[in-house]
């Protein structure tokens, strides 16, 4: 048995192990970069930056890519995440509100806020991903994320599912893996959003 081949970096096993240490100390770097709130905008998005070169092979350093990314997405993606929490907010409270009235058009327009809300959220999964890709202005950003949603609406749904759903089943079905925090919901992200921004147009972007 050839041991040198089986501890090799390009044996796959390895190279398995290697990209899971990587998620474990992404998600530490996440934890200390999000203790205060605001920062949470900006390390997620760092997140994206690094867990996006990390599936295309192409991470160099990473504590030093992902503060790289921390300090340059700070301002946009502190906009965005609370732009996107205070707009859910607002819709959902509606939501509950219009939908317990016994009036029928207060019920129809709890309807039609969830429906904005839905195609709301498919564009948002893209707005710090997109920050951490590309350098693009806030409303450049937005443009962008609601031309590749309306374009992607079965990838859109898929990359909502793995930011709500797949946390929630972790967290209740497979405890262990919360080691990896967010780092592993956004590393399986990272594979559809690859395929994704290298199908669109320069004009979406």
């Amino acid at each position: 048995m050839n041991f040198n081949s089986i501890f090799s970096y390009d044996n796959p096993m390895t190279r398995f192990l290697a990209k899971l240490g990587k998620l474990l100390w992404l998600n530490i770097l996440w934890l200390i970069t999000s203790l205060p709130l605001f920062t949470l905008g900006a390390s997620t998005c760092a997140l994206y930056y690094t867990t996006l070169r990390l599936v295309r092979d192409e991470e160099g350093y990473l504590t030093r890519e992902y503060f790289h990314a921390f300090r340059n997405g700070f301002p946009k993606a502190s906009f965005f995440f609370f732009f996107i929490a205070a707009v859910t907010a607002v819709c959902c409270t509606d939501f509950f509100y219009f939908g317990k009235s016994e009036l029928l058009a207060l019920r129809f327009l709890a309807f039609l806020i969830a429906g904005f809300l839905l195609f709301f959220l498919f564009a948002a999964v893209y707005l710090l991903p997109l920050t951490a890709q590309y350098d693009n202005t806030i409303g450049g950003t937005f443009r962008a994320a609601l031309g590749i949603a309306s374009q992607n609406l079965h990838w859109s749904f898929c990359l909502l599912i793995l930011n709500v759903a797949l946390p929630l089943v972790i967290l209740f079905r497979f405890l262990p893996l919360i080691v990896f925090g967010p780092a592993l919901p956004v590393f399986l992200q990272s594979y559809l959003l690859n395929r994704i921004f290298k199908n669109c147009s320069v004009n979406e972007i």
